[in-house]
């Protein structure tokens, strides 16, 4: 998979990346270094990152924390966990189609 700028990244389930049974524990340090590496060929070490786990009771938050690629390895994630890896590149807005569609 090759990374686009202007492309926006979910990925889910962060920490059970390679994990193809169910195990009792899910502390996966090798696939979290493996997408940390991975990473690491698009992304520079100070790219803001943002895990989200949502809330799995009424009544409780849900856990967001925002991070720079750098930090990845020593974060904790739960088996819920997205990843949302914003764009490197902000796109610019296509006024003439805005307008068409009657946007601005």
């Amino acid at each position: 998979m090759r990374i686009t700028k202007i492309a926006t990244r979910l990925l889910w389930q962060v920490s059970v990346i390679g994990m193809l049974g169910h195990e009792k524990t899910y502390y996966n340090q090798k696939g979290l270094e493996l997408l940390y590496t991975y990473l690491n060929k698009y992304y520079s070490l100070d790219h803001e990152l943002i895990s989200y786990s949502a809330a799995q009771y009424p009544g409780l938050d849900p856990i967001i924390q925002k991070f720079e690629l750098g930090r990845l390895l020593s974060m904790t994630f739960s088996r819920v966990t997205t990843l949302y890896i914003p764009p490197l590149k902000k796109v610019l807005d296509d006024k003439k189609m805005l307008a068409e569609l009657k946007l601005i």
